[in-house]
C-alpha cells in the first residue's frame, strides 16, 4: 500500500535480481506479486472464455482473477474466500449483464518501472511483464543496468500496474525501453 512514503495502488515493490535470459523490453515478475496486480477487464466475445477461466481460478491460482464488477450496478465480488462451487456459478453468469472481471497481472502486460531514489530523466520506462513461477525477486536484463542507475546489490525495484488498455498503449509507444 506504501512505496517511499507515499500511497499507491496497483504498484508493487521487489529488489531485482539480474536474468540474462529475458529481453530488455521485458521485466521478470514473481508470481506472488502478479496475483495482487490487477487490471479491470470488461467481459466481451471475445475476452469470455479467458475471464470464465480466470474466475474459475479465484484468487489463489495463477492466472485468475480477484474481484468480479456489475458494471451496472457496481457491486463487487470478492473471489478470495468463495468455494470453487461459488465460483463456477459466478463464472457461468459472466455473460449476463455487463460485468468487469478484475484479473490477475499476466505475461503481455504493459507495467511502468523505476528506481528510487534517482535523479535520471529515463529512470521510470515501460517494460512488457513476464510472469516467472519460480522467482522470488522481480528479474531484469543487465542492459537496463545503467538507466536505472542498478548494480544488483540490494536495490529495489517499483512496478506500477496500469488500469486501461489506452494508457497501457499511450506508456508504450512514449516509454518503452527501446526508445
Amino acid at each position: 500500500m506504501k512505496m517511499m512514503g507515499k500511497r499507491v495502488n496497483f504498484g508493487g515493490r521487489s529488489v531485482i535480481s539480474p536474468d540474462p535470459y529475458i529481453t530488455t523490453d521485458q521485466i521478470g515478475v514473481p508470481v506472488f506479486m502478479a496475483r495482487k496486480l490487477t487490471f479491470p477487464e470488461s467481459v466481451s466475445a471475445v475476452s469470455y472464455r479467458r475471464l470464465r477461466q480466470c474466475v474459475i481460478n479465484g484468487a489463489s491460482v495463477h492466472p485468475g482473477a480477484n474481484i468480479v464488477e456489475d458494471e451496472q450496478t457496481g457491486i463487487q465480488l470478492s473471489l478470495r474466500d468463495m468455494t470453487p462451487e461459488e465460483r463456477e456459478g459466478i463464472a457461468n453468469q459472466l455473460q449476463v449483464g455487463r460485468k468487469i472481471v478484475h484479473r490477475h497481472l499476466m505475461t503481455g502486460d504493459v507495467l511502468l518501472v523505476n528506481r528510487q531514489p534517482t535523479l535520471h530523466k529515463p529512470s521510470i520506462m515501460a517494460h512488457i511483464a513476464r510472469i516467472l513461477p519460480k522467482e522470488q525477486t522481480i528479474r531484469m536484463h543487465y542492459a537496463n543496468c545503467s538507466t536505472y542507475n542498478a548494480d544488483f546489490d540490494g536495490d529495489e525495484m517499483n512496478l506500477h500496474f496500469l488500469q486501461s488498455y489506452h494508457a497501457a498503449s499511450e506508456a508504450y509507444k512514449l516509454m518503452a525501453t527501446h526508445k
